[in-house]
């Protein structure tokens, strides 16, 4: 497992975990970027195929985009998933409501959550007294 920390100058776009990474490097030749062994990457594929990321410490790709990726540990690659989902995740402080809603409570995305694990325990205790399962 190959993860990276993608960095677009001094800011952290994301991190990306890459089983079977792809390697990129400039073939000269015919001036176009094509696939290749590690030991000549120059860059690598982003996980969806979409944008090619500059290896930290090797020769330039000339890419547009700016993102460089640096190799990094799982710890390090767990913190920033993490902190990225927590910074999209305000529903749970917050939630939404809607107009025309009635006074019924609303419950934030952790608090259905737990009312639905909740439910479906009781749903699978159930069965088992019932033997239907």
């Amino acid at each position: 497992m190959l993860y990276v920390k993608i960095m677009e100058g001094d800011t952290v776009v994301t991190a990306e975990a890459h089983e079977s990474p792809v390697f990129i490097c400039r073939q000269e030749k015919n001036n176009i970027l094509v696939r290749c062994p590690e030991v000549h990457a120059q860059g690598i594929l982003s996980l969806d195929g979409s944008t090619v990321y500059q290896l930290d410490g090797k020769p330039s790709l000339d890419l547009d985009n700016g993102y460089t990726a640096y190799p990094t540990v799982m710890t390090e690659y767990e913190e920033i998933v993490n902190s990225q989902t927590q910074e999209e995740d305000t529903e749970d402080e917050n939630p939404e409501i809607p107009e025309g809603t009635d006074e019924r409570t609303i419950l934030t995305r952790a608090e259905l959550t737990a009312k639905v694990t909740e439910l479906a325990d009781e749903l699978q205790a159930a069965k088992i007294l019932l033997g239907v399962e």
